[in-house]
């Protein structure tokens, strides 16, 4: 019983640090998104 729930609390915690990474990594995504859109938005101001 005593392994099973230090088992489950490992998973829990791997499963919390996998969010985390993944959630760094849509915040990630989206800044450079944003930022090509402002790049993109400058190009065709000049133009």
């Amino acid at each position: 019983m005593l392994m099973k729930a230090t088992f489950n609390r490992v998973i829990l915690q791997r499963d919390t640090t996998a969010r985390c990474a993944s959630l760094k990594q849509d915040k990630l995504k989206q800044r450079s998104l944003t930022l090509s859109l402002k790049t993109m938005a400058n190009g065709l101001r000049r133009q």
